[in-house]
């Protein structure tokens, strides 16, 4: 019989005394891969069992089926803590007290379905990451109360909604990251910190309203993709002064909104790759102001047509994509406003040849037109030009 088990059961007999709830029964204390620091064959805490020395990373590996109040204390010699594939069903509250040490702190591959209020109460931690917990549906309101926590994963697990004020108290919350979970929808209060980078990706969203996202003006980036997506309010992203990157890739987004982005004049990458959206409209990117302009992806869509001023507007582009489309025109006039064009990607549509003045079709420095049906006339006009100074080195890309 295991020792702390015989002195509680004598300690039962002789005074009638309560024995401690045991959280640990053969878990290991790691520093890595076969590098187990310490065995508990069954206690109530890991206290004892901690190394006197700093360590970078410490893991408590072993099944954990319930963690009780003062489980996991007084770490203040690790870094970077782990819980990893316990089998968790159950975290009591007060369960972490102290982690006066602890930068990071991960809970992976576990059973338990809910956070319960005050779970992570005062720990001065900068990172929080509770991933891959498979059935963790609920977060209690107060689950997530800290004012430390500078970075929060919650991906992938299984949360269907967001409490109205679950991220109120994180004050120094900056990057928030709730992907790959069943979420429908936000909340406007979805959290109130001064947040950086905010990542939504592979959840089963189908609209974002006015006012969830643009009410963080601190905001850089936002990750939308592989949501289902159809409805974007045309203001959803007004005046987000200090966004650069945008997500929007394999959704369910139908049509270019020319009103999207009003005052967002950061904005250098929009990624709007594997939607179903049949043209580029009028205008459609004149909100963006684009002197440090990189990205706009429209790869892997369903269009057809570009309009004649579709990128009107536009002067500076790191990389225009859009292959894999249907496009069957390509014009010079296309991009009359550029000035400068690293990258244009047509690769993979419908263009039999593209029309117009070449010097200025081909003005991007590399410009892809592979799987495109070119005919043989094209081709050697193509091959022509390019023998002519007036080329300036640019790469044109075919398969001939």
């Amino acid at each position: 019989m295991p020792p702390l088990r015989f002195l509680c059961i004598l300690s039962l007999l002789i005074i009638g005394s309560q024995c401690r709830d045991v959280s640990f029964k053969n878990v290991k204390l790691q520093t890595g891969i076969n590098q187990t620091v310490a065995t508990i064959t069954e206690d109530t805490t890991i206290k004892p069992y901690l190394p006197n020395r700093p360590l970078d990373f410490l893991a408590i590996t072993g099944r954990i089926p319930v963690l009780y109040e003062n489980s996991i204390t007084d770490i203040t010699t690790v870094k970077y803590l782990s819980l990893w594939k316990n089998q968790i069903e159950e975290i009591r509250p007060g369960a972490f007290r102290n982690f006066d040490g602890v930068q990071r702190f991960d809970i992976s591959y576990s059973n338990f379905t809910t956070l319960k209020r005050n779970t992570f109460g005062d720990l001065k931690l900068k990172t929080l990451r509770i991933t891959f917990n498979h059935q963790l549906e609920t977060l209690e309101e107060g689950a997530l109360d800290n004012q430390h926590i500078e970075e929060l994963s919650l991906a992938s697990n299984a949360l269907k909604t967001l409490p109205k004020n679950v991220f109120k108290k994180m004050t120094n919350l900056r990057v928030l990251d709730v992907s790959a979970n069943a979420l429908t929808e936000i909340a406007p209060e979805f959290v109130g910190a001064n947040l950086v980078r905010v990542f939504f990706a592979y959840n089963k969203l189908t609209g974002i309203p006015d006012g969830i996202f643009n009410k963080h003006r601190s905001l850089q980036e936002v990750d939308l993709s592989g949501n289902q997506i159809m409805m974007i309010d045309s203001a959803a992203f007004d005046d987000m002064v200090q966004l650069k990157n945008i997500s929007l890739g394999i959704n369910k987004i139908t049509k270019i909104d020319r009103r999207w982005f009003r005052g967002t004049n950061n904005l250098r990458r929009v990624h709007l790759v594997r939607n179903d959206i049949e043209e580029v409209p009028d205008e459609a990117f004149s909100n963006i102001y684009n002197e440090n302009l990189e990205v706009i992806d429209l790869d892997e869509n369903s269009i057809k047509r570009v309009s004649p001023v579709g990128f009107k507007g536009l002067r500076k582009i790191g990389s225009l994509r859009l292959s894999i489309n249907n496009i069957d025109k390509w014009d010079a006039s296309f991009l009359a406003d550029v000035e400068n064009i690293d990258l244009l990607d047509l690769s993979s549509n419908r263009i039999g040849c593209p029309e117009g003045d070449f010097n200025q079709v081909f003005k991007a420095v590399s410009t892809d037109l592979k799987f495109n049906p070119l005919n043989p006339e094209c081709v050697e006009k193509i091959k022509n030009w390019k023998k002519l100074d007036s080329s300036n080195g640019h790469i044109i890309s075919t398969n001939f």
